[in-house]
């Protein structure tokens, strides 16, 4: 086939924020690895462990209290549940991070037509989840980078030696120590996780 003949749609969008992937060190030779703040979507707020606080994505926590609503009722058997009642605490949601609000950032707003409520199966007094239809909105200024969108933009300005004051004032914030070490090992586990058909 003549691959002339394909079409082809290029999606590009200018971010208001990007984070700066790059370890300090390692900023410089024209090139920085970026990712950009995205909205967050309205289904990670449905566990309830996350609607509580959203920000415990970021951390290892019990699979079960990051698990979907829906996918803990409907696609997991009862073994399994049992396994991740006694699993070790885990990062889920792996490629995502997610960010504290900033005065900088603009709010959008969050619609959600279910609440989730923790119950207890009668019958495998396993936990279950209650959804109760519930429409509600709540703004919020939270937002998210996603491993999986990052980009790479070359700049000769970019340099070790000799980096340019306006590259350096268009920096808004940055990560405490604790944040960094937590968006490393979450980094790490990423692109450093061995697929199943590698483990020995």
């Amino acid at each position: 086939m003549d691959v002339s003949e394909n079409e082809y749609v290029i999606d590009v969008n200018l971010p208001q924020f990007s984070v700066v992937l790059d370890n300090c060190c390692h900023i410089g030779k024209s090139t920085i690895l970026l990712s950009p703040l995205t909205k967050i979507t309205a289904h990670f707020w449905d566990p309830p462990f996350l609607a509580n606080d959203i920000l415990q994505i970021n951390n290892r926590s019990m699979p079960r209290k990051i698990t979907h609503p829906q996918e803990w009722n409907d696609k997991i058997s009862d073994d399994d549940k049992r396994e991740y009642l006694n699993a070790d605490p885990v990062f889920g949601y792996k490629s995502v991070f997610i960010y504290e609000e900033l005065d900088e950032f603009s709010p959008y707003t969050i619609k959600r037509d279910f609440e989730y409520y923790e119950a207890s199966d009668v019958i495998t007094h396993l936990p279950k989840y209650v959804p109760i239809r519930k429409h509600f909105e709540f703004q919020t200024k939270r937002y998210m980078v996603d491993f999986k969108k990052c980009f790479r933009v070359n700049c000769n300005d970019i340099t070790k030696e000799n980096l340019k004051e306006s590259i350096i004032d268009s920096k808004l914030a940055q990560l405490t120590k604790e944040r960094r070490n937590e968006l490393r090992e979450k980094l790490g586990l990423f692109f450093g996780e061995i697929p199943t058909e590698d483990q020995v």
